[in-house]
Formats: structure tokens, sequence, C-alpha cells
């Protein structure tokens, strides 16, 4: 026969269980007296809040409101699996969180209904544990907290409405996993990432005013599956190294949809949680298509944003900025500012993505260096399909088609290269370089272009050959405004 028993907030010990030895031939003795029976499981029946300090499975038996003090339940032992069996455990006046699980080892929150708390569920020094199958309603700070050395633990299957923010990985001890939670009607950020090596896979988030997702100076992250729509950005990447935001489909969100901006952390990742040191595949799959050349670019700094579905945003589809590092490709990018915009930054590649009927820019690179945009398909941008600010930048084997101005539009560059592109249809120039010095165009498709084929004015030192260009409706090939030294050859259908 063994008791087990939760000491209350005042501090007395409280029976609440006693396990019960099936009586048997074999074992003869019965529950103690007075001891509260469970069921042939094992589990232990808990009906008021306090300290859980030894291992075993506990279950809630009736709800828990109007609840005052500092939290309710606090949870020390290892191997506790405390299940609220859907019973609902409401603040009066009461803060600090609903379960808090300090110092131990496999520790599982399941089946709550949490309402009114500062923050439903804190795990600090956790290994290896969940947060599962609960319901967080009006949490003023955050639903689920990961702190200190925390590490391992899952965040599954939960639904977190109405209040601040939804879930922070803030453990400096790594490989966390938040997986298919609903969030709603935040007025802070969903998931909230700071610690290396964690996964965010499989959410639904709608209506955060903080945002959906923010990685910041972290590394090895994984953003994945994730549906977004209507919150105030949507996959935001800041300070950080080796994260991947690939498959997520984010829909009228008020700012960039993805957004990845500033410098790489300083120290790597204790370990790989999720393999990332890959080159054309990942679990068998082509990551870049026919780019795949292109990605011995990628290593342990690299940011990716892959395979994504952009549509209906204010801000840009992709925004990169003031960084290093990044790999864009094969996402879809529709009605948003610009459809792929790269500002201040460097060794960025803008690859087999499809861009369409964005507002301003298909692909924009504003004072950014040494970037490629490659194989990508743009068509019907508001203003320019290509706009490049920034030297040695490659413009190759894009498509671009339907522009509401140029096609390609090359201003204040160095070194520029523009190489293999189709470019039609387009509502002024095919090819528009202005102020440009040392760019070569060469063996691009330019055709049927309401103003000229290629432009170039104020440019010099450029090199124009081997282009097919025909049927613009005006020059096919023309340079003014001061342009001098360049070199035409072989431009014609």
């Amino acid at each position: 026969m063994h008791s087990k028993s939760i000491r209350c907030s005042t501090g007395a010990a409280v029976a609440l269980v006693a396990v019960v030895v099936a009586a048997s031939a074999l074992a003869g003795t019965a529950a103690a007296a007075g001891a509260t029976p469970v069921d042939a499981a094992g589990v232990t029946t808990v009906s008021a809040c306090g300290t859980i300090d030894e291992p075993g499975e506990y279950a809630l038996t009736a709800n828990l409101t109007n609840v005052t003090g500092d939290g309710c339940f606090d949870v020390t032992a290892d191997g506790v699996t405390l299940d609220g069996d859907g019973h609902v455990v409401a603040a009066g006046n009461a803060s600090g969180a609903a379960v808090a699980a300090t110092d131990a080892g496999d520790v599982t929150v399941t089946g709550f209904a949490f309402e009114g708390w500062e923050t439903g569920v804190a795990f600090g020094g956790v290994e290896d544990g969940a947060v599962t199958g609960n319901a967080f309603e009006d949490v003023g700070v955050v639903a689920v907290s990961l702190e200190g050395a925390t590490s391992g633990v899952d965040v599954a299957d939960n639904d977190v409405s109405g209040g601040t923010s939804g879930v922070t990985v803030d453990a400096w001890r790594n490989g966390h996993a938040v997986a298919g939670n609903d969030f709603a009607d935040l007025t802070g950020t969903a998931v909230t990432v700071a610690a290396d090596d964690t996964a965010v896979l499989n959410n639904t988030v709608a209506n955060a005013s903080g945002g959906a997702v923010r990685v910041s100076g972290a590394r090895s992250v994984l953003v994945a599956g994730n549906d977004v729509e209507r919150s105030v950005g949507g996959v935001a990447v800041s300070n950080a190294a080796d994260v991947t935001v690939r498959g997520n489909a984010l829909r009228a969100t008020d700012g960039p949809a993805v957004s990845v901006v500033g410098e790489k952390p300083d120290a790597p990742s204790m370990r790989e949680f999720v393999v990332q040191h890959w080159q054309t595949t990942q679990f068998g799959v082509p990551l870049y298509g026919d780019a795949g050349a292109l990605a011995g670019r990628d290593s342990e700094e690299t940011n990716r944003v892959l395979n994504n579905t952009v549509a209906d945003t204010s801000g840009d589809g992709v925004h990169v900025g003031d960084t290093v590092d990044v790999f864009v490709a094969t996402n879809d990018v529709t009605t948003s500012r610009d459809g792929v915009h790269v500002h201040r930054s460097s060794n960025v590649t803008v690859a087999n993505n499809s861009v369409a009927d964005n507002r301003d820019d298909g692909v924009h690179l504003a004072n950014a260096t040494d970037n490629t945009v490659h194989g990508n398909d743009v068509a019907a941008s508001a203003d320019d399909g290509v706009y490049v600010v920034g030297n040695g930048n490659a413009v190759t084997n894009n498509t671009v088609s339907g522009s509401g101005d140029d096609g390609i539009d090359l201003h204040s560059a160095d070194g520029a290269a523009v190489r293999a592109n189709t470019v039609t249809g387009n509502g002024n120039d095919g090819v528009y370089l202005r102020n440009v010095r040392n760019a070569t165009v060469a063996n691009n498709t330019v055709r049927e272009n309401v103003d000229d084929g290629i432009d170039l004015r104020g440019s010099t030192n450029n090199t124009v050959v081997d282009n097919r260009v025909c049927g613009n409706e005006d020059r096919q090939v023309t340079e003014r405004n001061g342009s001098t030294d360049n070199t035409y050859r072989n431009n014609g259908c």
C-alpha cells in the first residue's frame, strides 16, 4: 500500500490518494483506511490546487474557479502527468502561472481549460515534457512559457485564444517543438522563439496583433507548415542563423508576410535538433529546382525562405534587410507590395519563385550588393518586374512579363550581369539601365515591350551582346543622356 499527497497553498498536507494494490490470492492487502481509492490504472485524483512533489499521473476531478493567490499547481517532481480531464481552472484575483514546473523532468500537462491567468503553463528547468491538448483563454501574459534550462519540451495541439501571447520559447537549452496548435485573436505574438534547435510546425494563427512567429537570436530553427492569416506580420526572423521558413501559407498579413533581418548571432547551436546541412534536397525533396547549383552558397549561416505561399499582404511578400546569406526560393508570392524586397544586404539568392500581381515591383533590390536573382517567373507587377540598385548583382534566367513599367530596371549599379532572361510585354522598356557601369547584358530575349527593348541612359562601359531583341514598339536597342563607351554586338532577331 502506497499513499501520495499534494501540499496545499496553506502548507497543510492533504491526503489525496492511495494506490490500490489489487486483491488477489497472492496479495491479500487492502487500501488504507481513509485513503481515496484510484482507478485500475493508478491515477491519483486531485480536487484542489497545491504542490505535486511525487511522481505519478494526477487527474483533476472538478472545475476550480475564482482561484486566488500565486498560481494553482506547482510541480517539483520528475515523472508527473497532470491531466485536467477537461476541467476549468480559472483565475479570480490570482497571479503567476496556473501550472508551474521547476527543475523537474518528464512533466506533462494536458486536458485543462485555463482561463484568465497571467501565464497558463510555465516550465523552468524542465528536461523533457509536454504541454498538450489544453485550452487557454484570455491569458494576460503568455499561455505557455519555456524558460531557463528547459529542454526537449513539446507544446502541441493546444487552443489559445483571446489573450496576449501564445508560446514563448526562451530557454537557453534546446530541442523544443511547437506543433499543431490553434492561435486566435491575440494582442501579442503567437509563437516567440529565442532558443536554438526549435521547430514550429503546423500551427494555425489568425488575428495575432504581434505577429504569427518571431525568431530572434537563435540558430537551427525550422518554421514549417503553418497557416497564418490576418495577423500583424507573419514570420519574422531577426539576428538569427540557420533558420528555415518552409511550406507556410500566409494570407492578408499587415506588413511583410516573411521577413529576415539583422546580423547573425555569435555562438553556434549546441546540437542539431533540426537537420539543416543539406545542399539541394531535404527528406529526398528538391528544394531549389533548377537553381540547385546556386545552393552551393548555402552554409550553416544561411537563412532560408522556401516553398511558402503568400497572398494579399499590406507589406512585402518576402522582406530581407540589413543581413547576409539568405536563400529565397520556390515561393509563390502574389498581391503584396513588392513580391520580394531585399535592401542593404549581400549574398542573397532569390531563385525559382513565382511572383505575380504585386502592387509595386516583383523583385526589388535596394542598395544591395553581390546578390543573385535567378529563374523566377515575374508577372503583372504594377511597377517594375525586377528593380536593382547596387553593385555586383546578377539577374539571370528569369521570365519577366506584363509589368506596368520596365521589365528589368537597373539603376546606379556597377558590375551587374543581366543574362538569359525572357522579357516580354512590359509597359515601358524591356531592359532599362540608368547610371549603370560595367554591366553585361547578354543572351536575353526582349520582345514586344511597349517602349524600347534595351535602353541605356547615362550609362558607361557596358556590354550588350547576343540578345534577341525585336518587336518592341519604339527602338530595339538605344542609348541616350550621355551614355558612352558601351559595346553592342549581335543584337536582333
